[in-house]
């Protein structure tokens, strides 16, 4: 992760150090735990939300919250869903079979098209909002932008 603007040496030493990765780690362990809870039962699904790092689609200012139960303001009215219902639809998609291609409408931050490119062989995601095309964390090679 890199360092953003103003932070200072400080920040980013915390940033990079082995504390705050496993903080995170444990972090989005204690989220898949809760997925387990409520009820999510795909191992494949389940180790998508694991590798994808929620804190890093949302503003800074709340990231924190990244991986509570809740959905998130991400701007424009819009939101990023809980990582219950984005871990459900790629479930119930999945029922069990490799998923091929995926067309996903409404981008947004790119958290649930970024879970899904790690089940899915191709992913292309169209987004009316243009704003959300430069957020780095989203594999923009398949995305699109409408106006």
């Amino acid at each position: 992760m890199p360092c953003k603007p103003g932070w200072g040496m400080a920040a980013h030493e915390f940033i990079t150090s082995q504390r705050y990765r496993h903080d995170l780690a444990a972090t989005r362990s204690r989220m898949i735990e809760r997925l387990r809870e409520q009820g999510i039962r795909d191992e494949v699904v389940l180790a998508a939300m694991n590798s994808v790092p929620r804190h890093m689609f949302v503003e800074e200012a709340i990231s924190h919250l990244a991986y509570d139960d809740k959905s998130l303001p991400i701007g424009y009215a819009q939101t990023i869903s809980q990582p219950y219902i984005v871990a459900r639809m790629i479930e119930v998609l999945r029922d069990g079979k490799q998923l091929n291609r995926v067309l996903e409408i409404g981008t947004g931050c790119g958290y649930q098209a970024a879970v899904l490119a790690q089940v899915a062989r191709e992913v292309y995601s169209v987004e009316r909002i243009c704003r959300y095309m430069s957020v780095p964390c989203l594999p923009s090679r398949n995305c699109m932008c409408i106006t």
